[in-house]
């Protein structure tokens, strides 16, 4: 499909094609009135729940810089090894353990 085929003519830029053509140099733009409605966005109480439980995590320092450390100096060395049998059993208990939470 061509744009031609949308506007019936060949046009000579997206502009053109838009049927907006931009301000010259020091003109003023005149803004195109718009006749949508304000919509409102709310949010769902999980949301603002996530919302929380974020800032919480985030404040709470909860991880061992120094294991950090560690595990960067192994990956940068290419002495890391992971072991997949435990990433797999983690991720199967995580998929059962979100699979089985209700949203409430």
């Amino acid at each position: 499909m061509s744009i031609s085929k949308i506007y019936g003519s060949n046009p000579t830029n997206v502009y053109e094609a838009l049927g907006k053509l931009p301000a010259q140099k020091g003109q003023a733009t005149k803004a195109e009135p718009t006749n949508t409605p304000a919509t409102a966005v709310r949010l769902s109480p999980l949301s603002e729940k996530l919302k929380s439980l974020s800032k919480d995590y985030a404040s709470s320092g909860s991880f061992d810089e120094k294991r950090v450390e560690e595990l960067k100096r192994a990956v940068a060395n290419g002495t890391y090894k992971v072991n997949s049998s435990v990433v797999a059993d983690r991720l199967i208990a995580e998929a059962k353990q979100l699979g089985s939470t209700s949203i409430s």
